[in-house]
């Protein structure tokens, strides 16, 4: 499952070619997120006994240093889009 969804979106059009699920992964990718998010929302709330707009101020900093810890290479993903627009303006 974990290799279906790193392929999926490594590349997904080797992906795709490998007969792998592309939508299906990318929506259930989305979907555990987004139920974790609600989760995580509920248990806020539960814990402060009220919901604020301003409950994550001050983790920014730590957001960036999970994600890049994490092993999300953000350049790779600037120059991924960079591509991707330019073949379709030479295509």
């Amino acid at each position: 499952m974990g290799g279906m969804r790193s392929q999926s979106a490594a590349t997904p059009d080797a992906a795709f070619y490998a007969v792998i699920p592309v939508k299906f992964q990318t929506t259930v990718v989305y979907a555990v997120a987004g139920m974790l998010t609600g989760l995580s929302g509920m248990i806020e709330v539960s814990r402060l006994m009220t919901g604020k707009s301003t409950g994550g101020r001050g983790h920014e900093l730590t957001t960036i240093a999970a994600v890049v810890i994490g092993g999300v290479i953000i350049l790779a993903v600037a120059f991924d889009e960079m591509r991707k627009r330019r073949m379709v303006k030479e295509g």
